[in-house]
């Protein structure tokens, strides 16, 4: 009777324990086919070959276990890192998770590429993440402007000192303008600049039927002699470290007086009362080097007698297309003896200069005097 009672209890402990094995690997089962793809989220995206910068980590959206939207990764590098890279180390854990492209697969970012990172469950193949990573370079934003430009002392030995810029100008067209002033008499022909830019490369060319971007004359560092003289033109033109935008700058290099008067005081021929007379008294000549124009009408000072109007007119002749560097051209006066009594009569006459196209600067130039006398006689 005993060995009966004692069989009984083991096939009860032993049916019992059966059922408690099963439970528990039914309990393991069930947690081993249903891992939550949110484990597997990324909140890092280490780099193999580089460190990065900064990052940004969107996370995919998950509805019920299962991905609606991907997820972004936005890494920044150094400017001198390197754009072929692969992903250093993962924080999931890789028995339960896969990654592809795997860990240490090397992607090209180069051209802005995007690269989609997928994770799946190695427990359920239709439980996925995705990743779109992108890797860009941080490239510090240039102005692409000209900073300075000075023609120094040591480098130009015909200059006494250094001598910088006077005016820059943002032309309408995008080109900007640099007006550098040097002395009367100064050697246009071989002037040394030297240039400072906020960009990555800076080329030169001067040759003004060459189209922007199409120069590979790199300006070097510690200058080079430049032929400004008319006609000659010297266009700088700055780009980014990629070359995908370009700045043009314009220097002219030219002096503050361009017009000089072979006389600067004259008396003219007596006039007789009742007529209007005119006399080509001098010349006028470009000592600059730029196309001169007219800018404004020639004011007038010092008149003697003060008068309601002119009783003395001076005119330049402009020659079709501007007074060219070098060239000369007539001034005449012209004396009101019809409308003024007989008398002697002055003023001085302020001729003002004004170069073709540079119209931005005609305030900073300088304007030649010619002191005029005449006698009005009776008849």
């Amino acid at each position: 009777m005993r060995f009966f009672q004692k069989s009984a209890t083991l096939l009860c402990c032993t049916f019992i324990s059966l059922l408690i094995g099963c439970d528990s690997n039914d309990d393991t089962s069930s947690t081993d086919t249903n891992l939550l793809i949110e484990e597997a989220m990324l909140h890092d995206f280490p780099l193999k070959e580089t460190s990065y910068s900064s990052i940004q980590i969107t996370d995919p959206k998950i509805v019920n276990n299962t991905e609606i939207v991907p997820g972004k990764i936005e890494i920044i590098v150094s400017e001198t890192a390197p754009l072929s890279l692969s992903l250093k180390t993962v924080g999931f854990n890789q028995d339960n998770f896969s990654i592809s492209p795997s860990v240490g697969d090397i992607r090209d970012y180069n051209n802005n590429e995007k690269h989609r990172y997928t994770i799946t469950s190695l427990k359920d193949q239709q439980a996925v993440l995705h990743y779109d990573v992108y890797v860009k370079k941080n490239i510090p934003v240039e102005t692409l402007k000209i900073t300075d430009l000075v023609f120094e002392k040591s480098k130009n030995q015909q200059f006494s000192n250094d001598i910088n810029i006077a005016k820059r100008v943002e032309d309408n067209s995008g080109i900007d303008k640099i007006y550098v002033f040097v002395p009367v008499g100064t050697d246009f022909t071989s002037l040394t600049p030297t240039i400072s830019y906020d960009a990555s490369k800076l080329f030169y060319y001067q040759d003004t039927s060459q189209a922007p971007g199409s120069t590979d004359q790199e300006y070097p560092a510690e200058g080079v002699a430049i032929d400004f003289k008319y006609p000659k033109s010297f266009i700088l033109e700055t780009r980014n470290s990629d070359h995908s935008a370009s700045k043009t700058t314009v220097v002219i290099v030219d002096i503050k007086n361009p017009i000089k008067l072979e006389s600067e005081t004259i008396t003219t021929p007596d006039a007789t009362a009742g007529t209007t007379e005119s006399f080509t008294v001098t010349k006028w000549i470009n000592q600059g080097n730029h196309v001169i124009r007219y800018t404004k009408a020639n004011t007038y000072e010092n008149q003697t007698p003060e008068t309601p109007t002119n009783v003395i007119t001076v005119r330049r002749t402009l020659p079709s297309g501007g007074l060219r560097p070098g060239e000369s051209a007539d001034v005449s006066v012209r004396v009101n003896s019809r409308n003024y009594p007989a008398g002697d009569y002055s003023t001085t006459a302020v001729i003002y200069p004004g170069f073709e196209y540079h119209e931005e600067i005609d305030e900073l130039l300088e304007p030649a005097k010619l002191a005029v006398s005449s006698k009005i006689k009776t008849p």
